[in-house]
């Protein structure tokens, strides 16, 4: 009698367990309906549908900022020191701008006085010192110093009420300087000399 190899038993025991498996699997297995959901990581939840239309309209309507400065002469000042060395209160400056009034028209100066809050602004004093208590601050600024102020301006684009509401001005800083000199006046011509007649 021939006896079998331990080998070729395990290849015939395997054999036979695929067989059933492929006569007990179906020819076409339907397929379950119901989809997996996705699950956003936590910290980033998305809107649904109807929240993105909103979240588009806002979008335009962030506030951005633009860098802001007026140079001037001063007319008048109400500023208190704090203790930090800040400053509060309020300057009205005098500023000038060329502005063409008619089509290719010359240009004409346009002087108006603008009131400006300040609200914790840095302050650079670099007059003379006119109270000769030997220190340069705000006691020695004068109506007629040159004034600049430095900050930011809002801007609004794409806001329905921009046209309505005046964009916000944060001022973080403002410098008082001695005035410009005078130009000297202009030097006279000179008189020309006279031309020799002829026969003299």
């Amino acid at each position: 009698m021939m006896r079998k190899s331990p080998l070729i038993l395990a290849g015939l025991a395997s054999l036979s367990l695929s067989a059933t498996a492929v006569a007990d699997k179906p020819e076409h297995a339907e397929k379950p309906d119901v989809k997996p959901v996705k699950t956003a990581p936590a910290g980033h939840d998305r809107p649904d549908d109807g929240d993105r239309g909103d979240r588009g309209e806002k979008k335009g309507h962030r506030t951005h900022w633009h860098a802001f400065d007026v140079h001037g002469t001063l007319v008048s000042q109400a500023l208190t020191v704090n203790p930090d060395g800040t400053v509060d209160g309020t300057v009205v400056v005098k500023t000038s701008k060329k502005v063409r009034t008619a089509k290719r028209g010359p240009k004409t100066v346009v002087t108006k006085e603008t009131t400006f809050t300040l609200d914790d602004a840095k302050l650079s004093v670099k007059t003379d010192d006119r109270t000769g208590d030997q220190k340069v601050d705000l006691a020695d600024v004068r109506a007629g110093d040159r004034v600049k102020l430095e900050g930011r301006v809002e801007h609004r684009h794409g806001r329905k009420d921009a046209s309505t509401d005046a964009p916000k001005v944060e001022l973080r800083r403002v410098k008082f300087d001695d005035p410009k000199p005078a130009k000297p006046a202009p030097a006279p011509a000179p008189t020309p000399a006279p031309t020799p007649t002829p026969g003299s």
